[in-house]
């Protein structure tokens, strides 16, 4: 269980090697980590108060993106985009972020 409150600080590394199915669809995308609920069981299904926060890979036309979310109270969600990804490549991702920024 985490705690919620004012301000987060998370670290991780990752390896991206793959796609994890075979759906070639532009935007196709996969979560890493959601620190939340459910976003489908939330205000009409916008994920609202879900990320907090979220990071996911997204494959705008077959290329990696990493990009991550954050609920606050204005918005269901605001998105981040960070950078395109290479495969076996290690990546060190720093997020945080309080109640006035991010």
């Amino acid at each position: 269980q985490i705690k919620l409150g004012r301000s987060l600080r998370l670290s991780c590394s990752f390896i991206h090697h793959s796609r994890a199915t075979d759906d070639n669809s532009p935007q196709y995308h996969e979560n890493v980590f959601r620190i939340g609920y459910d976003g489908y069981t939330s205000n009409n299904a916008d994920g609202a108060g879900s990320r907090y926060p979220s990071m996911w890979i997204y494959y705008d036309y077959n290329r990696p993106t990493l990009k991550f979310s954050v609920s606050n109270a204005e918005r269901p969600w605001r998105q981040f985009d960070i950078v395109v990804i290479e495969s076996n490549v290690r990546y060190q991702v720093l997020i945080e972020f309080n109640e006035t920024w991010i």
